[in-house]
């Protein structure tokens, strides 16, 4: 999750409705970016949107990237586009309260692993609870937020937690809550 705090955009706009000052604009050809940066430049030009990358593995290093906006002209299919670049590190206590839900889910399913060996909860929650985890991980910023943003991403999180925690605390007191009852 360490690339969550590294976000970088890359947006593009036809030259001839700018709301950026180009005239100190670098100019590039579209054709000496590396494949990633045509990549990229392609896929904001031809969506509209701006296109967002986490960590730095996947991004164009012909660009700069900082708090500040870049500007860049591009010639992509004989039109020119202004492409800018911005990269946030942002604080990094923002992004572990973000983490936070996770790393709480992470401890419950410890918790849970540790129950099963004790003979607490059943093989089935400690599965049910692993693939949970895995199946929110995949929709995380590893992969960039394939499905969800990470606002959304964050809410998954918390929902898995507060499910999670209520279930074990429901299996905790369910075995207190009928004392009548005897078992065999």
């Amino acid at each position: 999750m360490a690339d969550w705090s590294q976000e970088v955009v890359i947006e593009a706009e036809p030259l001839e409705s700018p709301t950026y000052q180009t005239e100190n604009a670098e100019r590039v050809q579209f054709e000496d970016l590396s494949p990633t940066g045509q990549r990229v430049v392609r896929a904001a030009v031809e969506s509209g949107q701006p296109q967002r990358r986490y960590g730095y593995d996947d991004v164009p290093d012909q660009f700069v990237y900082s708090d500040y906006e870049a500007v860049y002209v591009v010639d992509y299919e004989g039109q020119q586009y202004v492409v800018t670049t911005s990269g946030a590190g942002g604080f990094p206590f923002v992004y572990w309260l973000y983490e936070l839900p996770f790393v709480i889910y992470g401890i419950l399913i410890g918790w849970i692993g540790a129950g099963v060996t004790a003979g607490r909860f059943s093989t089935r929650l400690a599965h049910t609870v692993g693939a949970g985890g895995l199946g929110i991980h995949l929709l995380g910023p590893e992969f960039d937020f394939p499905l969800v943003g990470p606002d959304a991403f964050v809410g998954l999180g918390v929902l898995a937690a507060l499910v999670t925690a209520a279930w074990l605390v429901h299996l905790r007191f369910a075995d207190h809550e009928s004392p009548a009852v005897t078992r065999s």
